[in-house]
């Protein structure tokens, strides 16, 4: 699941985005790879892990800002 979503990721990781790809779950990524925007996906991969999301927190969050 890790390998599919770092190919699915293809803007360029950096070590800080390497580091917080580090501190999420497999479940998050799988959350993630459903995000077909680059720049929302980068998003909320950096908010997950800062603020230490769970999983509902984040599918909740994603469908939240979808209907704004």
């Amino acid at each position: 699941i890790i390998r599919e979503a770092y190919k699915k990721m293809p803007f360029k990781l950096s070590w800080t985005h390497y580091q917080i790809l580090m501190r999420i779950e497999r479940s998050h990524y799988r959350v993630l790879m459903r995000i077909n925007d680059e720049q929302a996906r980068r998003f909320y991969m950096e908010e997950c892990a800062k603020a230490a999301w769970s999983v509902r927190q984040l599918e909740h969050l994603k469908e939240f800002h979808k209907k704004e």
